[in-house]
């Protein structure tokens, strides 16, 4: 902690600044797919148990399986969290960045250098410190990352200004986003690097438009063949909805075609915010699994289920949904490398309100379902994280 503690004070103010945020968008996993729901099935039910065939399922032994929980890297409590999700079985956590949180204005207070990261032909400097923070404490926890640079998000582009209104087929867009990746990667040399990401909850930002779609696809075919040439082994994809999976499966199909993993959020809560029956994660993996292209792995980046009164919803819901999903992944370990559970704590009503300005919701059900999908409550006990420990230890994560 004292390594972390004398960076941080080296890295001067916008070091600073960015701790001090209650969790920054750019720098903290919630940034940009918080926002991203499944309400592929009507909420005809109170989320009150888990699938009763998946709790008379016999326990398969982890195998492979790698299992995450997703902590706040700027969180002050960051190593101490790391250590506990570590303790809990836990070999990776979500480690995202937005591109204009990184690529940012000279004038955002970062650094002015000479060493790769200054491109004198644009209006931006290519610097973050949490990248450092990174690369400083998962390593000596052994914690690998599952990492996210955002070029597109829940909210649109992620482009800096200059770029943000070119199309992702646009040759300029993915050399620059090229030079981002770079900085990122090179600065996580110690790091144990999951799966890469390109960008989150892209399918509603792409919808159903056939052009947009095919842009995307272009713009993941460049940035893929980018990252293996700098490190052929670094798995590279980006992330859609369970339900957009479902819904835009052909349109995505030459996006996927592309990318070495399928990244997926799973949140299973309808369009009002209100949670659905743990019942159906079932039924909603294998529906998920039966649109998805054979023979690429699948990372769940996300599972998560609101405890939120709210959303219908409470700690005991939230639970059983954490026993289903388990369960649900024994089933499709063949498939299924990687789940990481969204996410260890609760977080604040203004953070929430920042993700639910970016997804274009400000109704109350929505905002108390982006602040409750922690494991922790800021305030009160759960029991989703006890509960976490126990289906990890059975199947010896």
């Amino acid at each position: 902690m004292r390594r972390l503690v004398l960076l941080l004070s080296s890295l001067g103010g916008c070091a600073g600044a960015l701790l001090a945020a209650s969790g920054p968008v750019a720098c903290s996993d919630t940034a940009t797919s918080a926002a991203d729901v499944d309400a592929a099935q009507p909420a005809d039910a109170t989320a009150d148990g888990a699938d009763a065939d998946a709790a008379e399922a016999t326990v398969v032994p982890r195998g492979a399986r790698v299992l995450g929980v997703s902590v706040v890297i700027g969180d002050v409590d960051f190593q101490k969290n790391v250590q506990l999700i570590r303790d809990a079985g836990a070999r990776t956590t979500n480690v995202t960045f937005a591109w204009d949180d990184v690529e940012r204005p000279y004038d955002a207070g970062a650094p002015v250098s000479d060493d790769g990261g200054t491109d004198a032909s644009t209006p931006t400097q290519i610097f973050n410190p949490l990248v450092h923070v990174t690369n400083l404490v998962l390593p000596d926890e052994r914690m690998g990352a599952t990492l996210t640079i955002d070029a597109l998000d829940v909210g649109g582009s992620r482009a800096p200004a200059e770029l943000a209104a070119l199309p992702f087929d646009d040759v300029e867009l993915a050399t620059r986003y090229g030079r981002v990746t770079d900085y990122v990667l090179d600065q996580l040399p110690d790091t144990e690097i999951t799966a890469l990401f390109l960008g989150s909850a892209v399918d509603l930002p792409l919808g159903t438009d056939a052009a947009k779609h095919a842009a995307f696809a272009s713009f993941v075919t460049r940035a893929v063949a980018h990252v293996h040439a700098l490190q052929p082994k670094v798995k590279v994809g980006f992330v859609v909805s369970a339900a957009g999976a479902i819904a835009a499966k052909e349109l995505l199909g030459p996006a996927w075609a592309a990318s070495d993993v399928v990244g997926i959020t799973y949140l299973p809560v309808d369009a009002a915010a209100q949670a659905r029956p743990t019942s159906e994660v079932a039924s909603d993996l294998e529906r998920l699994l039966a649109a998805l292209p054979v023979g690429k792995p699948i990372v769940i980046r996300e599972a998560g289920y609101p405890t939120a009164p709210q959303c219908g919803s409470d700690p005991a819901a939230q639970a059983a949904f954490i026993r289903a999903t388990f369960g649900a992944w024994d089933r499709h370990a063949d498939r299924i490398p990687v789940v990481t559970f969204r996410e260890l704590d609760d977080i604040g009503a203004i953070e929430a309100a920042t993700l639910g300005r970016r997804r274009g919701r400000t109704d109350a059900p929505f905002l108390a379902f982006l602040q409750s999908l922690g494991l922790r409550g800021l305030v009160t006990s759960k029991q989703g994280l006890a509960t976490l420990n126990e289906e990890a230890r059975a199947r010896g994560f």
